[in-house]
């Protein structure tokens, strides 16, 4: 389920759906540093697209804490902000 009925008949959103979002939104985040990157391409940039070790190692390594995820996301954001 993505949503649920509340008492109001709204609906709310569920935990899947706002991880769908966020999934959605780092892709778009991804995917526009991409573009710049061939536009524009520069070392800090292409710093912030590596998936080095302290993100992901392997399919069963990778950062459990979300600070790491969302530094990054940060970081991306500012980039292409700029």
């Amino acid at each position: 389920w993505l949503v649920y009925p509340s008492p109001d008949g709204t609906m709310w959103p569920s935990l899947r759906l706002d991880a769908l979002r966020d999934g959605f939104q780092d892709y778009e985040y991804l995917y526009a540093a991409q573009q710049l990157y061939k536009r524009n391409p520069s070392p800090g940039l292409a710093k912030l697209l590596e998936i080095d070790d302290s993100l992901v190692r392997s399919t069963t390594q990778y950062a459990q804490d979300a600070e790491v995820y969302q530094a990054r996301k940060l970081a991306l954001a500012e980039h292409l902000t700029k």
